[in-house]
This record gives C-alpha cells, structure tokens and sequence, in this order.
C-alpha cells in the first residue's frame, strides 16, 4: 500500500486526495474486468497442451543435456473414464501439440515406439519431467493430470530396450557346430528371469528353431532352456564361431545361461545346438529263482537310486529311481563309456551275475548295497537296455557237536564244538562265507540271496563225519573233509537244523601203483595208476571211494566200525600187475580185482595191501592202395588185403603179435605190454609203402620190407594209423665231370662216385630219398611213389654248373635240379643226365731262412695271375705261412709274391733249396718280388705244396779313411773320405752302387745271402793304402786295382769287414769335402 503525506504538497492534498483515489480504483477495476474478460476468453479457446517425448538413458525421469528427443510416441490426452479427447504422434523433435483443449483432469496413454519402454517418472508435471512410470509395456496410461490455463508442457520419458534372439537347433551330426543343411528344433522354452530387477520373460521356439525376446528392460538374467523329451545339449567344440553351441552341458533338461544387458542390447548369438539323447533304461526287479535273469514271477523292485556316471571323467550325468514298476530311465546321455552305479533298498542283496548280458551284471558283496558296472558302451541318440536283480536275504544256520555214539542225533552230554569253522559254497563252489560256532556249537549264514548252496567242513584234527542222518547233514569226503548235498535257499527263506556231528573215525589207506617196466614191482620212480577206482565196500555197500592220483595213493580217514573189503577198478584197456612177492598183490577179472573181508574197529588204522596195474598199449589203422601216393584214401581207392605187421618182443616172456590185413585193409595190434620191441611191415609182392605224412609209427616210404625198433610205453597207442601201399616207380641218371666246360659229355670224362642226389617230394617238401652216384656215376630208385618230385644236386664251394648241353639239370639256387618230375604207379624215369664242373684248388706254405733256421713266413703278399699276367686272385699268409686259391677251372696259371718288409725271394740256384730239401716255385726273382712258371691246373685234382721261400738279407757296409801314415789300420786322427764310388759285384756283375757319405761311411742294405766283391772309384787326390788282413774289423781290404778279395755274406748279417784305406798322391793335397762332415755330439742317448 502506498502511504501518502497529510499536507496538501504536490496538489494531493485535500479534495484532490480524494479525486486522485477515484481515479486509480477506477483504473484498477478496469484492469480486472479485462483480466475477467480476457479469461473468460481463454477459457473460451481452450488449453494449448504439448508433449516432450525424450529417451531417458540414465531412467532418472529428468532429460538430460544430452539425451535426445523421441519421435514416433503415440499420444492420446484422455478423461478420466478413457474417452480420447485428442491424440498425436511426437515427431522429430519429440513434440506433439494438442490445441483447444478443455481445462480439467485429464489421463495421458501412450504407445512407445517398437524396442520401447518408459523409464522413472519424474519428479513434477513439466516438459523436462516424466509423466510415465517406468514399464517395459510400450503402451501405458498415466495417473491424472490437471489441465488448465493458455499452454501446459508434458514430458515424456522412453527408454530404448533390449532384446535376444537366436537358435536352437537339430545337431544331427553331433559335433557342436551348426550345419546348413540342419534343421531348428522346436519347442524349447527360453525364460529370461532378472536376477535383480525381477522380471521375468518366456518364449517358446518356432519350427525353424528360433526365438526371439524383445522389451526387455537393461540388467542381469538367468537365461533358461529348457530342452523338449527326449534332447540334450550337444556337445562342446572348439571351432565354429558363432555357429558353435553356446551351452553343452550333458545330462540336464534344463540349462541356465548367466547374461547381462547393456542398454539397447541386441544380443543375437544365443545360439544352442541339441541332439537326439541317448538313454539307459531297464527294470529292477526282485529275482525269485535266483537265477539272475528278469523272468514272469519276478516282482519289480522300487526305489533303486541309478546314477549313470562318465567313466573317463567320472563325472555324473543322470540319476534316477526306479519306479513302482520297477522300470527306470537315466535320460540324456551322450555318446560314451559309462559306468552305473546303483544302490539298492535297505535289506536288499544282487542276485547272481549272468554270463548273458541280458541278465543281471550288478555283482553282490557281503554288506554292501551299492554296486558299480563298467565298460557300457553307448552311441549318440541310442538307448542300451540293463537289468538291476534283487534278492531279499535268507539264512542257513544249525549246530555243530561231537557226536560220541555214532547214532547221527545230539544227545544228552554231548558236547558242542566251540570255534569250528563252517564255510558256504554256492553252486560253482565258490566260498560265499565263513563262520565260527559259538559256545554253544551254533552257527549262522546270513544275508543270503536265493540259490543252491553247499556246506564245506573240515573235521578237527583226528575226527571224521558221524553218518548222514537227523543230525548230521554232512558226508565225509576223505582226508577229514566233508561236505552236504545242495540246500536250495528261496527268496527271504530261512533254514535251520543244518547240524553237522563228528565223531572219532579210523584210517584205512594204500597204494596202486603203475607197474611201467611190467614186473609185477613197485620200482622206485613208478607212479599211480592214475584213473583208478578204489572203492571201500561193506555189507550195505559202498561206503567210500576214491580215484588215484599221480602219486597212486589213497587214504580214507572216516571209516566207522564195521566189515569191509577192497575194490579195485583199473581205467579201461588195463591189467593187473604179474603177483609178486612184496609187489602186486591183487589179481582180477579184467579191470576188477577185489582184496578179502576184514573187521575194522573205532579208530584203527590199516595199511592195505600192495596194487598194481598197467595200461596196455594197441596200433590199429588200415591199409589200402593208394593209388595216387597222398597217403589219404580216397573214394576210388581199395582196401589193401595181405599186409603183414609182426610185433616181436625182446622179453622172452611176451610172446609175439602178427596180424594181417584182410579184405577191410584193417589191422590191430592190442594188449601191449610195455618194454621193446620190433616192428616189422611186409607189403604184398608189387607194393612198396607209400607216404607216411599221416602215421606216426617208425615207418618210412618207398619200401616192401621193413623193420623199426619200438620202445613201447605203458599204455602208448598209435590209433587209425592209414599204411598205403603203391606199385612202385623208378628213376635213373648219371652225373659226368664236364672236365674241357664244354657242356658236351665226352668220352674219357670222369663220371664221379659218392655223388650225393636228393629226391624232394613236392607234396610237403620233404627228402623222399638220398642216393648216391656208383663209380659209374650212376645213381637210381626204385621205390617212387606217385606223385610229383624234384632231383636236387647242391652245389658246393667246389662246384659250378655246366654250360648248357648234355645236361638234363637246370641250375637253380644254389643247386643242380630237375623239377616236377611226375610218376605214376611202375613209371620209369631215365636219361637224367647231371655235367658238373668241379673246381680246383692250388696251395702251398711260404717259408723263410733267418740265418738260424728255416720257420713260416706269414704276410706274403700272393697274386694268382694267368699266363697273360692278369691278376685273378689276391692273398696274404696266414700265421702258418699257408695261403690258397680256390675255385679254379682247369688252365695254365702262375704266382706271383710279395715278401714283407725285410725279406728277399730266394733264389733258384740257392742252396737251400738244392741242399736243404726246401722248395720254391718263383723263378724268376728280383729282391722281395718273385714271380713262378706257369701251372697246369686239371679238373677234380688240386695242387699244393706250391712253397714260396724267402730269406733274411744281409747288410754291407763299412768306411773309406784317410790311412795318413800308410800302416794300414785306423789310426787315431784319421779322418773318413767322402765322395767314394763302391760297387757291389755278385759273380762279376754289380748289384748295388753307393757313394762314401761326408764322415766317409758307404752301406748296402738288402743283400742277398752270397758270395761278393767290391769294386772302388776314388777321388784323384788319393791312391789305395796298404792292405793288411790281421785286424779285420780295423783294416784295409782294398788292393791297389781297386777291388777286394771275395768275402761271404750269410742271411740276416751285419758284415762290417770291407774298410777301404787310401792314402795322399801328393802331400798336402786331400780330397774335396775332407775333414768338413758336420760336427755330431754324442752323448746317452746318442
């Protein structure tokens, strides 16, 4: 309010006051009224309402700097009961304006664009705000607005959503990636459950296999697939991309997938592949009779917990239970090796296992209801059958006693037996269980599955089984053993009274022996009569029995009071033993012998009295005619009458066995005694034995007559032996050296006896016959049995094959041969004719004289040339001195030698060889080399003896000086001349030459053993000195002509006897090079 001044200053004083206050009410009533008009126009018009779509990123409800608007939002301004009042799109500025609107409550309803929601509300009704509540739905109304006034400002807040998509489909080919060709899978259930938001979002495959889930707001989700009957995940891989199997996990219906969504995700590589599952099913069921197989009265088993388990990696893959029915299903398995596990109901036990694997495969252990199978084997999209049987337990139980009258019924005072061991068997006679009796001799099998089972005792020590009776279930099997008949046990079935009594027994024992060498004695190294029956018999019959073993005793050591006697049964084709004083004392009626009564009281013991026996021996077989040889007879073939076999024994007495074959070709040759004998076969006239590949006799083909000595066993036999008989046929050859190689058999050529020629049968490749070359060399048979053969020559080091020509044989490897030579029965086979080359040798011994004594000289370097001086052969002697050259053909050859380091060849005219008795073949020598004349060498004659000799050379030498004082002998001082030509001459003829080195020295080294000279140029300074022969080894040798007296040198010497002296020609004058020889320094070691 505005205070005015009470003065009249400013004319507003007085009157005017009052005059100037009408004037601004009035003006400010006008004011009003056109305020009242102008809304009353306003209202008249309407309201201008306009909306703000825009994308809420961050879903606070506000827009932010930087979020864009939303074009495409459906706005429809509603009243309260839904009436559309206007409607508009948002375009792409996100603005839709609606004009004329009535002022009043209004609703908004909007539909979101495809892959829209809405985000928050926001806080206040303005155009940065949002009206929408946060929803996934594309459409939604919001609460109620107030309209009113010119303009009003909406926002709206839309918020891009997410989506996933992608495939399921049919991994026919199961190896986790998808193909083209292959097909979607329907039916599979995708649930999308927000771990934090809680939304929840379900679709279902279509036939192609795919799915998609769109609207879904940002987050985290469990991702669910849940797979139709009958399909599993596939399975892993690790190629393929995105064409790969996101999820592989075996053995689950449904699987979860972790995802998180940014947002706008599309995420559309949720792709999973399946596969037909593959399945174990069966029935658990309980088995009535035991017998481990599913049959009509069994009854099905529930509640069986099964768990198919990976075998390789043990993991488990399904589980189940088995149902009323009994019937179970471990579904969605893989291809693989498994194992199942299953665990039966309390009470409950296996049945028997079955060799068939239709039946029962769980095996029963005591106290255990699980059980694992291993090893089952299954394929993709397969099912593999089992059975699970059962057994409910039952029981056998009843007591053990001493049963002290042998009446087989516990009495009063009898005592139990506290501690004894009871063992069950079942039905193969395996121990099912073992058990102790208690103080009061009780005892009890329980837990036992339905079958036939046995009771196993052994009686204490010295007892025996009372006998079968109401109290006694047990029957003694000897050696303290006992043991009941069956007791069928049913299902869940419990037997009592199975008692068992012992009593003190007595012992009856003995022997039967096999009498081997058949003299009636039991000799250390003979064993039982193995196969032999004794049986203990009394007046109600037999009481015991046993079958003798290898070491041919028995013993029965239950025996009650009582009258018995011994029977003996020997094995079939056996006799008694000759009755000997302490031997065999038994003798019988074929194999049955029996001993006396005898009274036998409690607890005696008794040794029976000696038995023996032998089983004989037989040959049987047939003989037929066997017309092709192949030691079979065949259809066309008859039986072959008159053949004679004769047995005849060493022991005079044995008396001999003959039979002869009648129309049926069959023989037979029993009751053979063991020891020695001969065997002898006689072919009808016209007939040899034919092959014996199928008899195992002694016997040998080709021949009418033959005899074999046999060493007959106790009971050996020779059964079905098949003895052939053929008409011979003959074969004939001749074998000739080809002593000129020419291919051509000639007159005068050597035909060679002890020619060894093989005939080989064709039919097994075995030797038919040996024959060997006449000196003729002729061989032949006689005793060919149809059939086809090979003539065999092998050829040794010695012997090369001819030149084609005369011969009928080809070589072959490593042999001479004709083959596939045919015959028939009397055949005759001539005109083979065998040329051989046989090759030579040539040998000696070099040797060599030392000077001391002649020994063998080995490392002589041999060549065998021919007489153009081509090398053939090369060789070194041995240790020996030996050497040789062989598989030489017939022709002029000569030696060549080559002695070691040190050695000379000697020489033709040398002594040695004319006094000494040695020999050498080189004639022709030049020092170490040597070379002999030429040798004849003839075919099948060998030359040796061919020596080499050689001999140790001497060595020659000594100095040239300056004898200054002319006195013939080496004087101190005196000084060696070099430059002096020396000689050596052999008969006149030189054979070396040298020169006096610097200090005056000259040396001949290798010279041959021999008589020499010397031959001296000296220098023009100096003359030959005086020549003196009292000092040999100090004095001159040299005559004034320049030679020397001749001297000997002997082998391997050092002759050192040949000092040339020489004295000046002019005093003053020495020749060139004297006196400057290097200074040498001598000392130890030099």
């Amino acid at each position: 309010m505005q205070c005015f001044p009470a003065s009249g200053r400013n004319g507003y004083g007085g009157p005017n006051m009052f005059r100037h206050l009408w004037k601004k009410t009035a003006l400010m009533t006008a004011l009003l009224l056109a305020m009242l008009f102008a809304m009353a126009c306003a209202q008249a018009e309407g309201v201008t309402v306009t909306f703000f779509a825009f994308e809420d990123q961050n879903n606070n409800g506000t827009k932010g700097t930087y979020e864009e608007m939303a074009a495409g939002v459906e706005v429809s301004l509603c009243l309260e009961d839904g009436t559309v009042v206007q409607s508009g799109v948002t375009d792409r500025k996100g603005e839709a304006s609606m004009e004329g609107v009535p002022e009043g409550m209004y609703v908004v309803k909007t539909l979101a664009p495809e892959g829209y929601g809405y985000g928050e509300k926001g806080t206040r009704n303005a155009s940065g705000h949002s009206i929408m509540t946060n929803s996934v739905e594309r459409e939604q109304i919001s609460a109620a607005v107030e309209i009113k006034g010119k303009t009003v400002e909406l926002g709206i807040g839309v918020m891009r959503l997410c989506e996933v998509k992608g495939l399921v489909w049919m991994d026919d080919n199961c190896d986790g990636i998808r193909q083209d060709e292959e097909g979607g899978q329907s039916g599979v259930v995708i649930t999308l459950t927000g771990t934090k938001n809680g939304l929840v979002y379900e679709t279902v495959t279509d036939e192609t296999g795919a799915f998609s889930i769109k609207q879904i707001k940002n987050g985290s989700y469990d991702m669910r697939y849940t797979l139709p009957e009958g399909t599993v995940l596939t399975r892993y891989s690790a190629t393929g991309g995105d064409r790969r199997s996101i999820l592989t996990q075996e053995g689950a219906s449904s699987v979860v997938d972790a995802i998180i969504l940014d947002v706008a995700e599309v995420m559309d590589t949720c792709h999973v592949g399946v596969m037909r599952q593959a399945t174990f099913t069966g029935v658990c069921f309980l088995d009535a009779n035991g017998n481990g197989f599913y049959d009509e009265e069994d009854l099905p088993l529930p509640g069986v917990k099964l768990t198919a388990i990976r075998q390789t990696t043990g993991n488990e893959i399904a589980q189940t239970y088995s149902g009323e029915d009994g019937r179970f299903v471990l579904p969605r398995l893989r291809a693989g090796i498994f194992k199942v596990k299953a665990l039966l109901p309390v009470g409950m036990a296996y049945t028997a296992v079955t060799e068939d694997p239709a039946g029962n495969q769980f095996a029963a252990r005591p106290g255990r209801r699980e059980q694992t199978v291993t090893d089952i084997r299954i394929t993709d999209g397969a099912n593999v059958s089992f059975v699970v049987g059962a057994v409910e337990h039952g029981s056998i139980s009843g007591n053990v006693y001493f049963d002290d009258n042998f009446t087989a019924i516990r009495e009063d005072g009898e005592k139990a037996a506290n501690g004894f061991a009871v063992q069950l068997l079942d039905a193969s006679g395996k121990k099912v269980a073992s058990v102790e009796t208690n103080k009061s001799g009780a005892y009890t099998f329980d837990s036992l599955i339905p079958g036939d089972y046995t009771i196993s005792v052994t009686a204490r020590a010295g007892y025996a089984f009372t006998k079968k009776g109401e109290g006694n279930v047990i029957i003694n099997r000897g050696a303290g053993e006992g043991a009941s008949a069956p007791i069928t046990l049913h299902l869940g079935e419990h037997i009592t009274g199975q008692d068992i009594g012992m009593i003190l027994p007595g012992r009856i024992s003995g022997t039967v022996f096999a009498d081997e060498n058949d003299n009636g004695v039991m000799d250390a190294g003979e064993d039982g009569l193995a196969g032999t029956l004794v049986r203990l018999m009394g007046e109600e019959g037999e009481y015991f029995s046993a079958f003798i073993g290898e070491d041919g005793q028995f013993l029965f050591d239950a025996v009650m009071p009582g009258r018995y006697y011994l029977r003996y049964e020997l094995p079939e084709k056996s006799i008694f033993a000759r009755v000997k004083p302490q031997g065999n004392t038994i003798s019988g009626d074929e194999t049955i012998g029996t001993g006396i009564w005898f009274d036998f009281t409690t607890g005696s013991e008794m040794t029976a009295p000696l038995c023996g026996g032998m089983k004989l021996g037989e040959i049987t077989g047939v003989a037929f005619a066997d017309e092709n040889g192949n030691a079979a007879m065949d259809a066309q073939e008859a039986f072959l009458p008159g053949v004679v076999l004769t047995l005849t024994p060493v022991r005079d007495d044995v008396a001999a066995i003959q039979v002869v074959t009648r129309e049926d070709g069959a023989f037979a040759l029993t009751g053979l005694r063991p020891g020695q004998w001969t065997l002898e076969v006689q072919y009808p006239d016209g007939y040899v034995s034919s092959r014996m590949s199928s008899v195992t006799l002694p016997l040998k083909h080709g021949v009418s007559l033959q005899t074999a000595n046999m060493t007959i066993d106790m009971g050996q036999c020779w059964l079905d032996q098949p003895l052939g008989g053929s008409i011979p046929a003959s074969l004939k050859g001749q074998v000739w050296l080809d002593e000129n190689n020419n291919g051509v058999m000639e007159d005068g050529e050597q035909t060679p006896a002890g020619e060894t020629i093989t005939i080989i049968d064709q039919t097994n490749g075995s030797v038919f016959a040996v024959l060997t070359t006449d000196e003729e060399g002729v061989f032949a048979t006689e005793g060919l049995v149809p059939g086809s053969f090979d003539v065999v020559y092998e050829l040794d080091s010695r012997h090369i094959a001819p030149k084609s020509g005369d011969t009928t044989f080809t070589e072959g490897e490593g042999c001479m041969e004709v083959r596939s030579i045919s015959v028939t029965q009397g055949d005759e086979v001539q005109g083979l004719t065998l040329g051989l080359v046989r090759l030579s040798s040539m040998d000696g011994k070099a040797w060599v004289d030392d000077g001391t004594q002649v020994t063998a000289l080995p490392n002589v370097a041999v060549t065998l040339t021919d007489m153009d001086g081509n090398t053939l052969q090369e060789t070194v002697t041995d240790e020996t001195g030996a050497y040789a050259f062989n598989g030489l053909l017939p022709g002029m050859y000569a030696v060549k030698a080559r002695m070691p380091k040190g050695i000379v060849v000697v020489e033709q005219t040398d002594v040695r060889l004319t006094q000494d008795g040695n020999e050498s073949i080189l004639t022709t020598v030049s020092g170490d080399e040597g070379a002999s004349d030429g040798f004849q060498v003839v075919m099948a004659y060998d030359l040796t003896g061919l020596n080499i000799g050689g001999v140790s050379p001497a060595v020659v030498g000594d100095l040239c000086w300056l004898d200054e004082n002319n006195n013939g002998l080496q004087d101190m001082g005196e000084g060696g001349i070099p430059g002096v030509e020396i000689t050596l001459l052999r008969d006149g003829v030189a054979v070396q030459s040298t020169v006096s080195d610097q200090y005056g020295f000259y040396r001949f080294e290798n010279v041959y053993p021999a008589e020499y000279t010397l031959l001296v140029h000296w220098p023009l300074a100096v003359k030959p000195g005086q020549v003196r022969t009292d000092f040999p080894m100090i004095v001159s040798v040299l005559e004034e002509d320049g030679t020397t007296a001749p001297f000997t040198v002997d082998s391997a010497s050092r002759h050192y006897d040949a000092d040339l002296g020489f004295v000046l020609v002019k005093k003053g004058v020495y020749p060139d090079g004297y006196g400057e020889g290097a200074t040498q320094f001598w000392n130890v070691q030099h």
